[in-house]
C-alpha cells in the first residue's frame, strides 16, 4: 500500500499544493525508487520536501538520508528562509529503532532561518504524526496530510513516471541507498517499431512479388468486411500495425510518439498495452459496424489514448487545470472534423478507438491497489459485452451481409457458375437496395450471369438499373440484352453508347459491327 499512497500522495501535492519536480540541468525528471522530492516557493520560503516509504529502508538508512538532506538544507541560499520537509510512510507500527532514529535528528541544529521538519504517516490507522514543532505552520501540511490519508487509494491517479529528481542521482544513490531510474516508455516505442517493421516488411514484399496494393492489403490484414464475415475475424486486430502509405505511417508515428508515453506512463506497461490494444480493436469494430470501406492504420488505437486522458480527467478534475482538458478536447474536435471533413479518412474507426480506450482505461483503473472494484469489474464486463455485440450486429448488419453476397456473386461468375452468380447478386440487392455500390455491383452481376444462362428478357430490368450507376457497362449490357432478343435497332443504339462512353470495350464494338 505504500507504493500506492506515495503515488496518491505525490499527485496531489503537485496538482493541488502546487510543488514541482526538482530536475536536473539537462531539464529532465526521474524517478526514484520507494522516494520522491519535490519543491515550492511560497510567502518568501523555499520548501524542498521529500516522500519516502519508511518500509523501503533500515534504520540507518533513514539516518543517512536524514543527515544527507539536513546538509542540504543547511546549505541552501542563506538570503531566504528554507524548509526541508520529510515525510516517512509507514503502513502499520512504526519500528522503534526507525522511529527512534526520526525523533533524535531533531538535537541537530541548523543556522538561522534553515528548517528540518519530519512526518510519519501510519496508513493501517491513518496517522499523521508532525516530529518537529518549529516552524509553526508548514504550508499547511498537517491538514493537507490528514486529508490524503483518508482518501480511498484506489480512486486516484497512480503516477508511474516523471517524479523529482536530485542534481547528482548517482552520488545520492552511493549516499542513501537509494536506487534511481529513469523511466522510458518501451511500449510506447516498442508500438512505433512494430509498426515500421511492419511497413517495411510489406514494401519488401511488393517489391519482390510485384504484388498489387490490394494484394499485399489482402495478405497483411487491411480490414475488408467481406472477409471477416467469411471468417477472418483476426481483421479486427491486424490493422492496428498495418498502415496505406508512408505519409500515413508518419502522422501515426508522431501522433503514437506524443502521446504514448504519457498514457504508458501514467497507467504502466500492462494497463497501457491493454488500452491501446482493446481501442485498436474497437476501431475497428466501429468502422466494421459503419464503414464498409476497408481500412488500417493506428489512428483508433491512438484515439483510445485520448480517451485515457478523458479518463484521468474525469477522475480528477477537481486537481487538473482546465488546459489539461482543453487541450485533449482541442486535439479530439479537431481530428474528428478534419476526419468528417476528408472522405478518405475512417472516423468511425476514430469514434470506436475513443470510446473503447476510455471504457477499458476505467476498466483497468488508474492505481495499483489489489483490493475488488465492483464498479471497474462492471465496466470491464461492458467493455467486452460491447466488444462482442458490435462484432455480431458488423456480422448480420444488413450491407456487410450484401457485400459478403457480392463478393461471392463474383467468385461464383469468374468460375463460369452463372446460377449461383445471380443468386448471390439478387439476394444482395434485397439485403440492401440504397447502397450504390451494392446496387451497381448487384445489378451488374445478375443482368451479365442472367444474360448468360439464355435469359435476355429477365436480365433486362437489371442491365437498365445499372445505367444509371455505370453507364458504360449499363449500356453495354442492355444491348447485349436487346441482341439476344434480336431487337438489333435498339441493340446498335446501345452498343455505340457503350463504345463512345468506354472506348476499351473492344467487345461492345465486335458486337456493333456484326448486327447487319
Amino acid at each position: 500500500m505504500n507504493k500506492e499512497f506515495l503515488k496518491l500522495l505525490v499527485n496531489n501535492l503537485i496538482t493541488a499544493k502546487e510543488y514541482q519536480f526538482i530536475r536536473d540541468e539537462a531539464g529532465r525528471t526521474i524517478s526514484l525508487d520507494n522516494a520522491f522530492l519535490l519543491q515550492k516557493s511560497t510567502h518568501g520560503a523555499w520548501m524542498v520536501l521529500e516522500t519516502v516509504d519508511g518500509d523501503a529502508f533500515t534504520a540507518e538508512q533513514i539516518k543517512q538520508r536524514m543527515e544527507l538532506n539536513m546538509d542540504v538544507s543547511a546549505s541552501m541560499n542563506a538570503n531566504n528562509s528554507n524548509i526541508f520537509v520529510e515525510i516517512f510512510i509507514f503502513n502499520r507500527d512504526i519500528p522503534e529503532d526507525k522511529l527512534n532514529v526520526i525523533k533524535n535528528s531533531q538535537s541537530m541544529k541548523f543556522l538561522r532561518k534553515k528548517y528540518y521538519v519530519c512526518y510519519t504517516v501510519r496508513l493501517d490507522n491513518k496517522e499523521v504524526t508532525r516530529h518537529f514543532k518549529i516552524p509553526a505552520a508548514v504550508d499547511g501540511l498537517d491538514g493537507f496530510l490528514q486529508d490524503i490519508v483518508n482518501k480511498d487509494v484506489d480512486e486516484t491517479i497512480e503516477l508511474v513516471s516523471d517524479f523529482g529528481l536530485i542534481q547528482n542521482p548517482q552520488q545520492y544513490k552511493e549516499d542513501t541507498g537509494m536506487q534511481v531510474k529513469k523511466n522510458i516508455p518501451v511500449l510506447t516505442y516498442s508500438l512505433i517499431g512494430i509498426n515500421i517493421l511492419v511497413w517495411i516488411a510489406m514494401m519488401l514484399y511488393k517489391f519482390f512479388t510485384h504484388a498489387s496494393d490490394d494484394s499485399v492489403y489482402t495478405l497483411f490484414g487491411v480490414k475488408y468486411n467481406e472477409l471477416i464475415i467469411q471468417g477472418q475475424i483476426w481483421r479486427l486486430f491486424t490493422p492496428v500495425f498495418i498502415h496505406l502509405s508512408v505519409i500515413h505511417l508518419a502522422v501515426n508515428t508522431y501522433s503514437l510518439y506524443s502521446i504514448g508515453p504519457m498514457v504508458e506512463n501514467i497507467f504502466g506497461k500492462r494497463r497501457f498495452l491493454f488500452i491501446y490494444l482493446a481501442a485498436g480493436i474497437f476501431g475497428n469494430i466501429g468502422s466494421f459496424i459503419f464503414s464498409n470501406t476497408p481500412s488500417a492504420g493506428a489512428s483508433g488505437a491512438i484515439f483510445g489514448l485520448l480517451g485515457a486522458l478523458v479518463y484521468i480527467w474525469q477522475k480528477n478534475r477537481r486537481n487538473l487545470n482546465g488546459s489539461f482538458i482543453a487541450a485533449v478536447a482541442t486535439t479530439i474536435i479537431f481530428n474528428l472534423f478534419y476526419g468528417f471533413a476528408n472522405a478518405g479518412i475512417d472516423n468511425f474507426a476514430h469514434l470506436g478507438g475513443l470510446i473503447g480506450g476510455y471504457l477499458s482505461s476505467y476498466a483497468v483503473g488508474l492505481a495499483v491497489s489489489k483490493q475488488v472494484n465492483m464498479r471497474r469489474t462492471a465496466v470491464l464486463c461492458l467493455t467486452i459485452f460491447l466488444a462482442v455485440a458490435g462484432t455480431y450486429f458488423g456480422f448480420t448488419k444488413p450491407s456487410n451481409v450484401a457485400y459478403y453476397k457480392i463478393n461471392k456473386s463474383e467468385d461464383f461468375y469468374n468460375q463460369g457458375r452463372f446460377d449461383k452468380a445471380g443468386q448471390f447478386a439478387l439476394e444482395a440487392l434485397k439485403l440492401d437496395g440504397r447502397d450504390n455500390n451494392i446496387r451497381m455491383y448487384g445489378n451488374d452481376i445478375a443482368a451479365a450471369s442472367l444474360i448468360n444462362q439464355g435469359k435476355a428478357q429477365e436480365a433486362e430490368a437489371y442491365a437498365k438499373a445499372l445505367v444509371n450507376l455505370n453507364p458504360a457497362r449499363g449500356h453495354y449490357l442492355v444491348g447485349l440484352c436487346y441482341y439476344n432478343l434480336k431487337d438489333f435497332n435498339n441493340a446498335k443504339s446501345e452498343l455505340k453508347d457503350a463504345y463512345r462512353l468506354d472506348p476499351s470495350n473492344s467487345h461492345a464494338r465486335q458486337v456493333y459491327e456484326s448486327i447487319p
